[in-house]
């Protein structure tokens, strides 16, 4: 099935873009294959139970529901799509792609067009599978064959895309949350493919969910030892993309997890939850869990080492409580430690300092003030006697404040 299923993909993209990247493709379902089949190793009836439960919760109840981005409805989604699974208002951009040989261009400007092409597709297609689970299409209608294509059609472009280009953001964001709901909204469909039922093309359809869905995991590419295994420690340290809000807000970790029925990435999420929820300094920079986040002095870092009180630090550690949160009453709840509260305390209140008279100053970088112009947004001027808060000169507004 594995090389049945790559070879329709490959021939779907030869279609479409004239220039498969079939070390890219196999590279992706070898992925999918090796996660998939080590969570079948581990049995344990409790956690089953609970990823049962799990996979039913997202059936009913889409993760990052605000991720979903189109202004099409959903009617307007099928009939853009052709018998081939191409959407006609996106053929166009597709074909300028390919004429400029884009897919295969590991560079930034074609890589990032690419993307938010991809993940519109994506978009469209779970807009479809979204109104099927509302009630608002048949099965007919919304498992129909040009909408299982179009899964595999869009999948095999974002399958094969170069791992040495670019591929933040949104080969780890959007597109894997819009095949993860996807999967789940078709829930009843996928454990009939998954069980060898429904048809080859439902079943192909299925597999190119899970390949594309498990990038929450494994894109960008490190290029580190972490890449080797993804389930793993290390995998969330260290690192940009694997620290903060970007690690844990961002992608849908937990949705893959409980698509991939993987007990060994749910025991992986309840510890990074809770181990992230931590603080960072100067001194403890080497030792500290996450590089940034909360910081000792009741602030916070993102992008390295770069004050932000709101954005990154929050969001990173939201999305955990949030997640320890959806792990109650399972096999996976963990109480908070002294250490967690401690962290949680210090930067409500460090970053009370940081609301003033009304203001809401929100991702907000402190530069030093012999630095302003790398200043994008408002900067703040600390002194002796206390601080004052300046609007970009340009604007003579406060340009991301609650207040103008």
């Amino acid at each position: 099935m594995q090389r049945n299923l790559i070879l329709t993909i490959l021939g779907l993209c030869l279609a479409a873009t004239a220039f498969p990247q079939e070390k890219e493709t196999q590279f992706a379902f070898n992925n999918y294959h090796r996660y998939y089949n080590e969570a079948r190793q581990r049995g344990d009836a409790e956690k089953e139970k609970s990823i049962k439960a799990f996979r039913a919760s997202f059936a009913q109840h889409p993760y990052r529901y605000h991720s979903l981005d189109t202004r099409l409805s959903a009617q307007e989604c099928l009939a853009q799509l052709t018998a081939d699974g191409i959407f006609s208002g996106l053929r166009e951009q597709e074909e300028q792609f390919r004429k400029e040989n884009a897919f295969q261009k590991p560079y930034s400007n074609p890589q990032a067009e690419i993307g938010l092409f991809v993940a519109d597709a994506f978009n469209r297609i779970w807009k479809v599978a979204d109104a099927y689970r509302k009630g608002e299409l048949t099965e007919e209608q919304a498992l129909s064959g040009k909408v299982l294509k179009a899964i595999l059609h869009y999948g095999g472009i974002e399958a094969g895309r170069p791992n040495d280009g670019p591929r933040f953001h949104a080969s780890c964001f959007a597109i894997p949350t819009a095949a993860v709901n996807t999967y789940f909204c078709y829930l009843k469909q996928m454990d009939d493919a998954e069980g060898g039922k429904g048809g080859t093309l439902l079943q192909e359809a299925c597999d190119m969910l899970k390949t594309i869905a498990l990038q929450a995991w494994t894109q960008p590419l490190r290029h580190d030892e972490t890449d080797e295994n993804v389930v793993s420690i290390s995998r969330f340290r260290n690192h940009v993309w694997w620290v903060g809000g970007n690690a844990l807000a961002y992608r849908s970790l937990l949705p893959v997890a409980a698509m991939y029925r993987s007990i060994p990435m749910i025991d992986l999420l309840a510890e990074v939850c809770q181990r992230g929820i931590s603080m960072t300094s100067q001194t403890t920079y080497s030792d500290a869990f996450w590089t940034e986040g909360f910081t000792a002095d009741g602030a916070g870092w993102g992008h390295g080492k770069q004050c932000l009180i709101w954005g990154y630090p929050i969001d990173g550690t939201s999305n955990a409580l949030k997640m320890l949160n959806m792990l109650k009453g399972s096999p996976w709840a963990k109480n908070l430690g002294r250490d967690n509260v401690q962290a949680l305390l210090n930067f409500l209140r460090g970053g009370a300092w940081y609301y003033y008279k009304g203001w809401t100053v929100a991702r907000m970088y402190i530069i030093p003030q012999s630095f302003p112009s790398l200043m994008p947004e408002c900067w703040i001027t600390l002194s002796a006697t206390g601080w004052t808060l300046s609007p970009p000169k340009s604007s003579g507004n406060c340009c991301n404040c609650s207040k103008r």
